[in-house]
Formats: structure tokens, sequence, C-alpha cells
């Protein structure tokens, strides 16, 4: 990254929507480090992860805080001017912990009015997010007239775990009083993070840094990791769009198996992984190339006259952007055709009978099934 800074400062500081200018002390001597502006926004990029925690890890984030002020880990930004920052690192935390402010002054608002507003967060897929926050995290609280609009905008399904962690709130009793609701806020205020800022706007770089830290902390699933890389390759709009539309086909896939995507019959990164295989390890420069079910290397090799290593991964080794664009969208053309089937009552599904006309789906459907 060509500049990063960062130091430790409190919620109150960087979570609200006031102007600070976080600073060090060396030798006495406070120094500024960071200004954050009023209004400024912070974004969960289309490369994150969706919202994943569960009611167990929320819970022993407010446990903390009710005892006091916490040290809350690392957060880290890719800022892109001067209000608008990218979430490399701690996004789980900060929409939680905006899921907590938001629930006080849900419950306390004629108690607690002195709450300072809240830094915009925006989640990159999923548009209508702001309105589905101010709604209380429930669907059914959104007006009528727009309500299909932001269940539309939530392009990876996060309106289900996001409502659950919420209406778990009131099941620890930490919040139920408002005397135990101003301590929690006042406790939260005070807890301390580390802020990392990096002014560099590239988001290949971005997303590298983002792989790094993770892999580092190793926190990272397969996918999240096969997305980073992905995206560490190809930026473009083109590309990010082409993934969220491949995850939303393999999520209703799974409702259409009736199944949820963690216990889904056939995993996105194994289809993936079948399609790498199939359409891109089978050319002749990759005659080489062996990889596991994690898309690492089993084995050193050359390709086109670089080596790579063990424990490499696939997509640095492919390095080459029409490529990985095809996996994306024929992996979606697979599903797509998979969930036709298996919706099919009788009688051929359209994708058949146009891959017979076209000779394109059969072989590797044939694969699949």
């Amino acid at each position: 990254m060509s500049n990063i800074k960062g130091t430790v400062t409190t919620l109150r500081q960087f979570l609200f929507n006031v102007e600070s200018e976080v600073k060090t002390e060396v030798n006495g001597i406070k120094y500024p480090i960071i200004y954050f502006k009023k209004d400024r926004i912070l974004s969960v990029p289309d490369y994150q992860r969706e919202i994943r925690w569960q009611k167990e890890t929320l819970f022993s984030l407010m446990n903390d805080i009710s005892r006091g002020s916490k040290f809350l880990g690392n957060i880290i930004l890719s800022s892109f001017g001067e209000k608008d920052f990218e979430i490399i690192d701690g996004q789980q935390r900060l929409v939680s912990l905006n899921m907590l402010i938001t629930y006080i002054k849900s419950h306390y608002a004629e108690q607690i009015t002195d709450i300072d507003e809240l830094v915009t967060i925006n989640v990159n897929c999923f548009d209508k997010f702001s309105v589905f926050r101010e709604a209380d995290y429930t669907l059914r609280n959104v007006d009528e007239s727009i309500r299909e609009d932001v269940k539309k905008s939530d392009k990876l399904g996060q309106i289900k775990i996001l409502s659950e962690l919420y209406s778990s709130i009131s099941e620890e009793k930490i919040l139920d009083t408002v005397a135990k609701a101003e301590s929690f806020l006042e406790n939260l205020k005070k807890c301390t993070i580390n802020v990392i800022v990096s002014d560099d706007e590239d988001m290949k770089i971005s997303t590298e840094y983002y792989i790094d830290v993770n892999l580092k902390g190793i926190k990272l699933d397969t996918e999240d990791i096969f997305k980073g890389y992905l995206f560490s390759q190809d930026s473009s709009k083109e590309i990010r769009d082409y993934w969220v539309e491949l995850k939303e086909s393999w999520m209703k896939f799974n409702e259409r198996c009736n199944c949820k995507p963690e216990k889904s019959v056939y995993s996105l990164t194994k289809i993936l992984e079948h399609y790498i295989y199939c359409h891109v390890l089978s050319k002749p420069e990759y005659k080489d190339v062996s990889i596991n079910e994690k898309f690492t290397l089993d084995s050193p090799c050359e390709v086109n006259g670089t080596k790579y290593y063990l424990g490499d991964h696939v997509i640095k080794v492919i390095r080459n952007n029409t490529y990985m664009k095809e996996v994306l969208v024929g992996s979606k053309e697979y599903i797509d055709c998979l969930t036709e089937i298996i919706a099919a009552d009788g009688g051929a599904p359209g994708c058949i009978r146009d891959g017979c006309a076209k000779n394109t789906h059969l072989e590797v459907l044939s694969f699949y099934l």
C-alpha cells in the first residue's frame, strides 16, 4: 500500500457521525494521524463475505461490552476521497455494533434522547440496507410500497440472518432496562479499536491487502479466498457483477433443493472447482497444474515460463481475466440448468432442449448428474 496510517481510537470518535481528529502521542507530544469528517460513509465492498455472525458471537460481544470498555481489535479501511471509506477488515463487528445501537435507539427512544447519529454504513450487495436498518432489521416494518424493492436489493440473502440477529438481542437480557442500556452505550463509546487507513484508491491493491490481512489471521474460508484472489486480478464492475449473479443463482438452487446454503447438496466451491478442471485446466498450457479443493497447487509447476509453488492459488496461476469470466458465467449457466431440471414437472426442461439445439450444456451436465 502506498500510504498506511493508523492508531488506537474510541468508537465514539469512529462509529458516530462526529468530526474527529485521531491523534497519537510520542514523547508527550500528540500528533494528528487521521481526520474523520462528519457525514463520512463506510462501505462494505462486494468482495467481502456476507454477514455470517451467529447470535452466540453477538452475545459474546454484548457480554464483553456490558462489563466495561474493551479493545475490539483492528478496523482496516481504504479511503476514497475525504469522506468515503471501504471496510477491508471488521465489517462483521461494525455492522453488529451498528445494530446494537439501533436497538437501543429504537427501544428507548423516549428515555435516551442524546444518542449521536451513527455514520452511514452501506452494503454494496444490499442497496437498500439503510432502509432495512431503519425498519429495525424487520422486513414487515418496511413500507409496503417499497418492501419488494428492499427484498430484491438483498443480492446475497442477508435479510434473514440480520433479522434473526436483531431479534435475538433481547434474549440475553443485557439491554432489557433503561439503566442497562445507558450503561452499555457509555461502555461502547469508550471501547477502543485500532483504525488502519490506506489512502490507495486502487481496488486491486485494497483487495490484495484484504487477502493478506485475513490469510495471516486464518479468518477466511475457501470461497472468501477464491473471491479475494478473483477481484485482486480483475477489479472491474463487470467481474463483481458476475460474481453476485453466480451467488444469486446458487442460492436459488439451494432454495429449490429445500436446503440451507451451509448444508448445500452441491457447494459453490465444488461447482467452481469442477468447472475450472473441465474448462480451464484442460487447456494445454495448464496440463501440469494440479489443485486441491482449496484451489491451491498440490505441487510446483511452470506455466508460460513462470514457476509456481506448492500452495499458490490457482487464480494466480491462470492469470487470465477472460478465462475467469468464463468460469463465473459458465458456472452460473450450469447452476441455472440444474435448478430448472429440479423444477421441471416431467418432460425435458428448456435448458436441456436448448443445449441439444446448441450442443452446449450437455457434456458438463452429464458430468454433474
